[in-house]
């Protein structure tokens, strides 16, 4: 089975995966959700050819640390798992286009340097509700269409912080499509820029159908 590039497991309450996966080093496609997998093999990290990794409904409560190496992977659902921590190393995961997070409820953070992920268009993060803020500098990540909830909180020590520098990342974020729920927090209610949307950082939405804002 050295050659094989397409594995789908889904669904088969696969409770682990065998150490010596990393040897089917041509495998593209692996779909292990809807499975009762709690940890992954170390050696899933030299499967370098992958694509396609669906993790979606599993009891993971982690990934590798070197998921980094998977550099060719372009998507990544993670949803409905235990996860409570990404590793740093998923920012090097260049040719990510979707990375799906949605229900991971105990997700308090996103990667400082989420935006070196430069070609995702899809950034699932639907009801991630202790999602504690967004990470600096999303505003490069131009090719983002698909962001279901943004969070306007401080980020950081600074003293003077009025969540502007988070509107004026989601104001560059001009492609976003499908309903977005943007959740302030209360301490921002006497800023009428973001009560009111001013600065244009809503109204340049085109392709948005809905617009929720929560504080």
């Amino acid at each position: 089975l050295v050659n094989l590039q397409t594995l789908n497991l889904r669904n088969t309450g696969l409770k682990s995966l065998p150490n010596d996966i990393g040897k089917l080093v041509h495998l593209r496609y692996l779909d292990i959700s809807w499975c009762d997998l709690e940890i992954l093999p170390k050696s899933i990290t030299r499967l370098v050819n992958l694509q396609t990794l669906n993790l979606r409904n599993t009891g993971l409560k982690s990934l590798p640390n070197d998921i980094g190496k998977l550099v060719h992977l372009r998507y990544l659902d993670i949803s409905d798992s235990g996860l409570e921590i990404l590793p740093k190393s998923i920012t090097r995961l260049v040719n990510l286009q979707t990375l799906l997070l949605n229900y991971l409820r105990n997700l308090k953070e996103l990667p400082r340097d989420l935006n070196r992920l430069a070609k995702l268009r899809v950034l699932g993060i639907a009801e991630c509700q202790s999602l504690k803020y967004m990470p600096d500098g999303m505003k490069r990540m131009t090719c983002l269409n698909t962001l279901p909830l943004f969070v306007v909180a401080k980020r950081d020590s600074s003293i003077n912080h009025d969540g502007v520098d988070e509107l004026e990342d989601l104001r560059a974020l001009r492609n976003l499509k499908g309903r977005l729920k943007i959740r302030i927090d209360r301490k921002y209610a006497y800023n009428k820029e973001l009560i009111g949307g001013g600065g244009g950082y809503i109204s340049n939405k085109e392709y948005l159908k809905g617009i929720d804002i929560q504080w």
